[in-house]
């Protein structure tokens, strides 16, 4: 909620850390959410590297939330995130 779902970021290796480069909001990135069975969903998101991006090693961060729902407790959202492997450009 008024946050980003995803980013793209590109490691820099002479501060040894990730920078955002793109995020949701870029025309470069598509989210696409699924929604699935038994409460499950599924969620593919695309970088269309542009011709400009730099060369480097880059990963892609999914930020989520999950429902959890425990009767007759309330439900509780619990946010999350994903990083699969880096890769190169």
């Amino acid at each position: 909620t008024h946050q980003t779902f995803l980013t793209v970021e590109k490691y820099e290796a002479t501060s040894a850390t990730w920078q955002i480069m793109h995020n949701d909001a870029s025309w470069e990135t598509r989210f696409y959410w699924h929604k699935g069975l038994l409460g499950h969903s599924n969620a593919t998101i695309q970088w269309h590297i542009p011709d400009t991006a730099q060369p480097g090693t880059y990963r892609i961060r999914y930020f989520g939330h999950n429902r959890k729902q425990n009767s007759p407790k309330p439900t509780v959202i619990l946010s999350f995130e994903s990083t699969p492997s880096t890769f190169d450009v």
